[in-house]
């Protein structure tokens, strides 16, 4: 995954820490972690660290794959949407 950061549009951080396409980013409303996940490439929901672009955890595949994701105001979890129509809570580990 390759993924730009930009703070007053100044790049702060550029990070290639996967070779599986990534289609849906978020941003944690704190700003520390960053969400992505993908579609029948990659149908996983992945968490990275912003600042170090190093990825934290990964979910299991999601058969059909996946199609949006967004993350909640309490920077625990996201909800992803799938292309077999499934709305999915997810809640990742301290």
């Amino acid at each position: 995954m390759t993924f730009i950061t930009f703070r007053f549009l100044s790049l702060v951080s550029v990070s290639s820490a996967s070779t599986s396409r990534v289609e849906y980013v978020a941003i944690t409303p704190d700003g520390k972690r960053v969400v992505s996940c993908g579609n029948e490439g990659d149908p996983t929901v992945r968490q990275w660290d912003a600042a170090t672009g190093q990825q934290l955890r990964q979910s299991e595949p999601v058969a059909g794959g996946l199609v949006s994701i967004a993350v909640l105001p309490d920077n625990r979890h996201c909800v992803t949407t799938g292309k077999d129509g499934m709305v999915r809570l997810w809640r990742w580990k301290k």
